[in-house]
Protein backbone atom coordinates (compact mmCIF):
# COMPACT_ATOMS: atom_id res chain seq x y z
CA UNK A 1 0.00 0.00 0.00
CA UNK A 2 1.01 3.60 -0.50
CA UNK A 3 2.04 5.29 2.72
CA UNK A 4 3.65 8.46 4.00
CA UNK A 5 5.84 9.25 6.98
CA UNK A 6 4.50 12.03 9.18
CA UNK A 7 6.82 15.03 9.54
CA UNK A 8 6.51 18.29 11.43
CA UNK A 9 7.23 21.76 10.08
CA UNK A 10 5.97 25.29 10.41
CA UNK A 11 2.71 25.60 8.52
CA UNK A 12 0.74 28.55 7.23
CA UNK A 13 -2.51 28.48 5.37
CA UNK A 14 -3.58 31.66 3.63
CA UNK A 15 -5.84 33.00 0.94
CA UNK A 16 -3.92 34.61 -1.91
CA UNK A 17 -5.89 36.62 -4.46
CA UNK A 18 -5.94 39.78 -6.55
CA UNK A 19 -8.34 42.63 -6.01
CA UNK A 20 -9.09 46.15 -7.22
CA UNK A 21 -8.25 49.22 -5.18
CA UNK A 22 -11.26 51.51 -5.11
CA UNK A 23 -12.35 54.64 -3.35
CA UNK A 24 -15.12 54.66 -0.82
CA UNK A 25 -17.04 57.02 -3.09
CA UNK A 26 -16.60 57.90 -6.74
CA UNK A 27 -18.66 60.04 -9.08
CA UNK A 28 -18.64 61.74 -12.45
CA UNK A 29 -18.98 65.50 -12.80
CA UNK A 30 -21.22 66.66 -15.64
CA UNK A 31 -21.76 70.02 -17.29
CA UNK A 32 -25.13 71.57 -16.44
CA UNK A 33 -24.88 74.16 -19.22
CA UNK A 34 -23.45 74.20 -22.73
CA UNK A 35 -20.47 76.36 -23.55
CA UNK A 36 -16.75 76.62 -24.23
CA UNK A 37 -14.32 75.44 -21.55
CA UNK A 38 -11.97 78.28 -20.67
CA UNK A 39 -10.05 76.60 -17.82
CA UNK A 40 -9.33 73.17 -16.33
CA UNK A 41 -7.88 73.95 -12.91
CA UNK A 42 -6.46 70.54 -11.91
CA UNK A 43 -4.86 67.54 -13.56
CA UNK A 44 -5.38 63.82 -13.07
CA UNK A 45 -4.19 62.75 -9.64
CA UNK A 46 -4.48 66.19 -8.02
CA UNK A 47 -6.12 66.57 -4.62
CA UNK A 48 -8.89 69.14 -4.25
CA UNK A 49 -10.73 70.38 -1.18
CA UNK A 50 -14.53 70.40 -1.10
CA UNK A 51 -15.97 73.24 -3.17
CA UNK A 52 -12.87 73.75 -5.33
CA UNK A 53 -13.59 74.54 -8.98
CA UNK A 54 -12.26 71.90 -11.36
CA UNK A 55 -13.64 73.03 -14.73
CA UNK A 56 -14.71 76.56 -15.69
CA UNK A 57 -16.96 77.25 -18.67
CA UNK A 58 -16.85 80.67 -20.32
CA UNK A 59 -19.60 82.72 -18.66
CA UNK A 60 -19.07 86.29 -19.92
CA UNK A 61 -22.61 86.59 -21.27
CA UNK A 62 -24.10 85.07 -18.15
CA UNK A 63 -21.94 87.27 -15.92
CA UNK A 64 -23.40 90.35 -17.65
CA UNK A 65 -26.93 89.07 -17.03
CA UNK A 66 -26.10 88.29 -13.41
CA UNK A 67 -24.51 91.71 -12.86
CA UNK A 68 -27.55 93.41 -14.44
CA UNK A 69 -29.92 91.39 -12.24
CA UNK A 70 -27.83 92.23 -9.19
CA UNK A 71 -27.90 95.94 -9.99
CA UNK A 72 -31.70 95.82 -10.41
CA UNK A 73 -32.04 93.96 -7.13
CA UNK A 74 -29.78 96.37 -5.22
CA UNK A 75 -31.70 99.34 -6.67
CA UNK A 76 -35.04 97.83 -5.64
CA UNK A 77 -33.61 97.09 -2.20
CA UNK A 78 -32.40 100.69 -1.83
CA UNK A 79 -35.80 102.05 -2.94
CA UNK A 80 -37.63 99.84 -0.46
CA UNK A 81 -35.33 100.89 2.38
CA UNK A 82 -35.77 104.53 1.39
CA UNK A 83 -39.54 104.07 1.49
CA UNK A 84 -39.56 102.24 4.85
CA UNK A 85 -36.80 104.06 6.69
CA UNK A 86 -37.02 107.60 5.27
CA UNK A 87 -40.22 108.26 3.35
CA UNK A 88 -42.47 106.74 6.04
CA UNK A 89 -40.96 108.89 8.80
CA UNK A 90 -41.10 111.96 6.61
CA UNK A 91 -44.75 111.30 5.77
CA UNK A 92 -45.61 110.88 9.46
CA UNK A 93 -43.86 114.14 10.25
CA UNK A 94 -45.76 115.94 7.47
CA UNK A 95 -49.04 114.46 8.68
CA UNK A 96 -48.32 115.68 12.23
CA UNK A 97 -47.50 119.17 11.00
CA UNK A 98 -50.63 119.30 8.83
CA UNK A 99 -52.76 117.92 11.66
CA UNK A 100 -51.73 120.91 13.82
CA UNK A 101 -52.21 123.31 10.90
CA UNK A 102 -55.64 121.78 10.21
CA UNK A 103 -56.66 122.41 13.82
CA UNK A 104 -55.37 125.98 13.60
CA UNK A 105 -57.04 126.90 10.28
CA UNK A 106 -60.28 125.21 11.32
CA UNK A 107 -60.44 127.41 14.41
CA UNK A 108 -59.62 130.51 12.37
CA UNK A 109 -62.40 129.71 9.92
CA UNK A 110 -64.89 129.14 12.74
CA UNK A 111 -63.90 132.45 14.35
CA UNK A 112 -64.28 134.18 10.98
CA UNK A 113 -67.79 132.76 10.61
CA UNK A 114 -68.82 134.25 13.98
CA UNK A 115 -67.30 137.61 13.12
CA UNK A 116 -69.06 137.62 9.73
CA UNK A 117 -72.41 136.86 11.40
CA UNK A 118 -71.76 139.80 13.75
CA UNK A 119 -70.93 142.01 10.78
CA UNK A 120 -67.35 142.49 11.95
CA UNK A 121 -65.69 141.23 8.75
CA UNK A 122 -66.55 141.19 5.09
CA UNK A 123 -67.63 138.33 2.85
CA UNK A 124 -64.22 138.40 1.18
CA UNK A 125 -62.38 138.02 4.48
CA UNK A 126 -64.56 135.01 5.34
CA UNK A 127 -63.88 133.51 1.91
CA UNK A 128 -60.11 133.83 2.45
CA UNK A 129 -60.29 131.96 5.76
CA UNK A 130 -62.41 129.22 4.16
CA UNK A 131 -59.95 128.88 1.25
CA UNK A 132 -57.06 128.53 3.70
CA UNK A 133 -58.95 125.89 5.64
CA UNK A 134 -59.98 123.95 2.49
CA UNK A 135 -56.35 123.99 1.22
CA UNK A 136 -55.05 122.57 4.49
CA UNK A 137 -57.78 119.90 4.47
CA UNK A 138 -56.67 118.81 0.98
CA UNK A 139 -53.03 118.67 2.09
CA UNK A 140 -53.90 116.80 5.29
CA UNK A 141 -56.02 114.25 3.40
CA UNK A 142 -53.20 113.62 0.92
CA UNK A 143 -50.67 113.26 3.76
CA UNK A 144 -52.95 110.87 5.62
CA UNK A 145 -53.37 108.72 2.50
CA UNK A 146 -49.60 108.74 1.94
CA UNK A 147 -48.91 107.59 5.52
CA UNK A 148 -51.42 104.77 5.14
CA UNK A 149 -49.93 103.78 1.76
CA UNK A 150 -46.41 103.69 3.22
CA UNK A 151 -47.45 101.71 6.32
CA UNK A 152 -47.28 97.92 6.61
CA UNK A 153 -49.81 96.50 4.15
CA UNK A 154 -50.19 99.83 2.36
CA UNK A 155 -50.27 100.08 -1.41
CA UNK A 156 -46.94 101.87 -1.91
CA UNK A 157 -45.04 99.64 0.49
CA UNK A 158 -46.63 96.46 -0.90
CA UNK A 159 -45.84 97.51 -4.47
CA UNK A 160 -42.22 98.33 -3.58
CA UNK A 161 -41.84 95.04 -1.69
CA UNK A 162 -43.23 93.09 -4.66
CA UNK A 163 -40.68 94.78 -6.93
CA UNK A 164 -37.93 93.91 -4.44
CA UNK A 165 -38.97 90.25 -4.21
CA UNK A 166 -39.20 89.96 -7.99
CA UNK A 167 -35.76 91.50 -8.45
CA UNK A 168 -34.32 89.25 -5.74
CA UNK A 169 -35.77 86.12 -7.37
CA UNK A 170 -34.37 87.15 -10.78
CA UNK A 171 -30.96 87.77 -9.25
CA UNK A 172 -30.96 84.44 -7.40
CA UNK A 173 -31.94 82.63 -10.60
CA UNK A 174 -29.13 84.37 -12.46
CA UNK A 175 -26.64 83.46 -9.70
CA UNK A 176 -27.83 79.85 -9.79
CA UNK A 177 -27.27 79.71 -13.54
CA UNK A 178 -23.86 81.39 -13.14
CA UNK A 179 -22.80 78.79 -10.59
CA UNK A 180 -23.42 76.08 -13.18
CA UNK A 181 -20.54 77.46 -15.25
CA UNK A 182 -18.21 76.61 -12.34
CA UNK A 183 -17.97 72.81 -12.02
CA UNK A 184 -16.69 72.10 -8.51
CA UNK A 185 -16.02 69.01 -6.40
CA UNK A 186 -18.60 68.19 -3.69
CA UNK A 187 -16.10 66.79 -1.17
CA UNK A 188 -12.34 66.49 -0.62
CA UNK A 189 -11.44 64.67 -3.81
CA UNK A 190 -8.83 63.03 -5.99
CA UNK A 191 -9.12 63.85 -9.68
CA UNK A 192 -9.26 60.46 -11.38
CA UNK A 193 -9.65 61.58 -14.99
CA UNK A 194 -10.55 64.74 -16.87
CA UNK A 195 -12.21 64.48 -20.26
CA UNK A 196 -12.07 68.09 -21.46
CA UNK A 197 -9.46 70.76 -22.10
CA UNK A 198 -9.60 74.53 -22.68
CA UNK A 199 -11.40 75.61 -25.86
CA UNK A 200 -13.47 72.39 -25.95
CA UNK A 201 -17.19 72.92 -26.44
CA UNK A 202 -19.28 70.92 -23.97
CA UNK A 203 -22.97 70.10 -24.03
CA UNK A 204 -25.21 70.15 -20.98
CA UNK A 205 -25.14 66.67 -19.47
CA UNK A 206 -21.68 65.82 -20.83
CA UNK A 207 -19.24 64.16 -18.39
CA UNK A 208 -16.21 66.39 -17.83
CA UNK A 209 -14.32 64.52 -15.08
CA UNK A 210 -14.31 61.56 -12.72
CA UNK A 211 -13.42 62.12 -9.07
CA UNK A 212 -13.10 59.99 -5.96
CA UNK A 213 -13.30 60.73 -2.26
CA UNK A 214 -9.84 61.50 -0.93
CA UNK A 215 -10.07 59.18 2.06
CA UNK A 216 -11.59 55.78 2.66
CA UNK A 217 -9.91 53.49 0.13
CA UNK A 218 -10.81 49.83 0.08
CA UNK A 219 -10.01 46.75 -1.97
CA UNK A 220 -12.77 44.71 -3.57
CA UNK A 221 -11.87 41.06 -4.16
CA UNK A 222 -13.83 38.03 -5.35
CA UNK A 223 -13.08 34.81 -3.47
CA UNK A 224 -14.06 31.21 -4.03
CA UNK A 225 -17.09 30.19 -1.99
CA UNK A 226 -15.00 27.54 -0.19
CA UNK A 227 -13.42 30.37 1.83
CA UNK A 228 -16.72 31.84 3.00
CA UNK A 229 -16.92 30.09 6.37
CA UNK A 230 -13.30 30.95 7.25
CA UNK A 231 -13.60 34.73 7.04
CA UNK A 232 -14.74 37.12 9.75
CA UNK A 233 -14.94 40.89 9.85
CA UNK A 234 -11.76 42.50 11.19
CA UNK A 235 -9.37 39.75 10.05
CA UNK A 236 -5.97 41.22 9.08
CA UNK A 237 -5.16 41.35 5.37
CA UNK A 238 -1.79 42.08 3.75
CA UNK A 239 -2.16 44.35 0.72
CA UNK A 240 0.68 44.91 -1.75
CA UNK A 241 1.30 45.93 -5.35
CA UNK A 242 2.98 44.13 -8.24
CA UNK A 243 4.74 40.81 -8.57
CA UNK A 244 7.43 41.91 -6.10
CA UNK A 245 4.67 42.74 -3.59
CA UNK A 246 6.06 46.16 -2.80
CA UNK A 247 4.48 48.61 -0.41
CA UNK A 248 2.86 45.94 1.74
CA UNK A 249 0.36 47.36 4.21
CA UNK A 250 -2.02 45.73 6.61
CA UNK A 251 -5.71 46.18 6.03
CA UNK A 252 -8.64 44.36 7.50
CA UNK A 253 -11.75 42.57 6.28
CA UNK A 254 -14.55 45.12 6.42
CA UNK A 255 -17.50 43.71 4.47
CA UNK A 256 -18.30 40.10 3.58
CA UNK A 257 -21.09 39.92 1.01
CA UNK A 258 -23.43 37.11 2.06
CA UNK A 259 -24.68 36.34 -1.45
CA UNK A 260 -22.82 33.73 -3.51
CA UNK A 261 -22.71 34.37 -7.24
CA UNK A 262 -24.29 31.26 -8.75
CA UNK A 263 -22.53 31.73 -12.09
CA UNK A 264 -18.99 32.13 -10.73
CA UNK A 265 -19.22 30.40 -7.35
CA UNK A 266 -17.63 33.45 -5.72
CA UNK A 267 -18.52 36.10 -3.17
CA UNK A 268 -17.26 39.67 -2.70
CA UNK A 269 -15.10 40.89 0.16
CA UNK A 270 -14.21 44.51 0.88
CA UNK A 271 -10.88 45.11 2.58
CA UNK A 272 -10.40 48.43 4.38
CA UNK A 273 -6.88 49.80 4.01
CA UNK A 274 -5.09 52.57 5.93
CA UNK A 275 -5.33 56.13 4.62
CA UNK A 276 -1.55 56.32 4.17
CA UNK A 277 -1.51 53.50 1.60
CA UNK A 278 0.80 55.04 -1.04
CA UNK A 279 -0.87 53.75 -4.20
CA UNK A 280 -4.08 55.75 -4.20
CA UNK A 281 -5.49 55.09 -7.67
CA UNK A 282 -8.92 53.83 -8.58
CA UNK A 283 -9.14 50.31 -10.06
CA UNK A 284 -5.48 49.56 -9.36
CA UNK A 285 -4.88 45.76 -9.21
CA UNK A 286 -3.36 44.77 -5.87
CA UNK A 287 -2.36 41.54 -4.16
CA UNK A 288 -4.04 40.40 -0.98
CA UNK A 289 -3.10 37.69 1.48
CA UNK A 290 -5.34 36.61 4.34
CA UNK A 291 -3.69 34.35 6.90
CA UNK A 292 -6.17 31.69 8.04
CA UNK A 293 -3.90 29.77 10.39
CA UNK A 294 -0.23 29.65 11.35
CA UNK A 295 1.01 26.64 13.35
CA UNK A 296 4.66 26.22 14.32
CA UNK A 297 6.08 22.65 14.15
CA UNK A 298 2.78 21.40 12.76
CA UNK A 299 1.93 17.90 11.60
CA UNK A 300 -0.05 18.09 8.38
CA UNK A 301 -1.82 15.34 6.51
CA UNK A 302 -3.23 15.48 2.95
CA UNK A 303 -7.01 15.22 2.84
CA UNK A 304 -6.87 11.92 0.92
CA UNK A 305 -5.28 10.15 3.94
CA UNK A 306 -8.21 11.01 6.19
CA UNK A 307 -11.13 8.69 6.82
CA UNK A 308 -14.37 10.24 8.04
CA UNK A 309 -16.90 8.19 10.03
CA UNK A 310 -15.59 4.73 9.04
CA UNK A 311 -17.48 1.53 9.86
CA UNK A 312 -20.21 3.44 11.70
CA UNK A 313 -17.75 5.29 13.95
CA UNK A 314 -18.06 9.03 14.28
CA UNK A 315 -15.03 11.24 13.86
CA UNK A 316 -11.96 11.59 11.68
CA UNK A 317 -9.40 8.76 11.49
CA UNK A 318 -6.22 7.68 9.74
CA UNK A 319 -4.83 4.18 9.15
CA UNK A 320 -1.63 4.03 11.15
CA UNK A 321 0.93 1.47 9.96
CA UNK A 322 2.05 -0.55 13.00
CA UNK A 323 3.68 -4.04 13.02
CA UNK A 324 2.59 -4.76 9.49
CA UNK A 325 -1.04 -3.94 10.19
CA UNK A 326 -3.42 -1.10 9.43
CA UNK A 327 -4.53 0.37 12.73
CA UNK A 328 -7.53 2.72 12.58
CA UNK A 329 -6.54 5.70 14.73
CA UNK A 330 -8.71 8.68 15.60
CA UNK A 331 -7.18 12.13 15.13
CA UNK A 332 -8.16 15.68 15.95
CA UNK A 333 -7.48 18.30 13.34
CA UNK A 334 -7.80 21.92 12.36
CA UNK A 335 -9.41 21.61 8.98
CA UNK A 336 -8.88 24.48 6.57
CA UNK A 337 -9.91 25.12 2.99
CA UNK A 338 -6.61 23.83 1.63
CA UNK A 339 -5.59 20.33 0.60
CA UNK A 340 -3.90 19.61 3.96
CA UNK A 341 -5.20 19.46 7.50
CA UNK A 342 -3.25 20.23 10.67
CA UNK A 343 -3.37 17.30 13.09
CA UNK A 344 -3.55 18.58 16.65
CA UNK A 345 -3.84 15.16 18.34
CA UNK A 346 -3.40 11.48 17.44
CA UNK A 347 -0.17 11.48 15.41
CA UNK A 348 3.48 12.05 16.14
CA UNK A 349 6.40 12.90 13.91
CA UNK A 350 7.80 9.71 12.34
CA UNK A 351 4.47 7.84 12.28
CA UNK A 352 3.64 6.11 9.02
CA UNK A 353 0.08 6.38 7.73
CA UNK A 354 -1.58 4.49 4.89
CA UNK A 355 -3.48 5.83 1.94
CA UNK A 356 -6.97 4.32 2.36
CA UNK A 357 -8.24 2.01 -0.38
CA UNK A 358 -11.65 0.38 -0.78
CA UNK A 359 -12.01 -2.70 1.41
CA UNK A 360 -9.27 -1.73 3.91
CA UNK A 361 -10.33 -2.44 7.49
CA UNK A 362 -8.92 -1.97 10.93
CA UNK A 363 -6.36 -4.72 11.74
CA UNK A 364 -5.75 -5.82 8.15
CA UNK A 365 -2.23 -7.04 7.42
CA UNK A 366 -0.61 -4.75 4.90
CA UNK A 367 2.68 -4.23 3.17
CA UNK A 368 3.98 -0.79 2.31
CA UNK A 369 5.01 -0.82 -1.35
CA UNK A 370 5.39 2.96 -1.83
CA UNK A 371 5.95 5.75 0.61
CA UNK A 372 4.60 9.15 -0.34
Amino acid sequence: MQAMTVTASDYEEKIVAAGLLQMAQETSLTAEVSGVVDAVLAKDGDLLTAGSILVHIDDQSQTFQTDTSKATYLDAQAQYRQLVEVDSRSALADLGRLRALKTQTEKSYQDAQKLFQEGAISQNALAVEKANYDSVIVQWTAADLRVKSLAEGGALRSSSYSRLEGAKASYERAEDVSSKYHISVPWDSVVLKTYVKPQDFVQAGQIVADIGQKSGYHVVVQLDEKYFSYLTKGMPVTVSVGEDKVGAFEGKVDVITPKINEDTGTFDVEVLIPSDFPYQASDLTVNIEILLQSVPNAITVPAEYLVVDPEGKQGTFVYLYQGGKAVLTEVELNRGPGSKSVISKGLSEGDVILLPVPGLEDGDSVKVSKEG
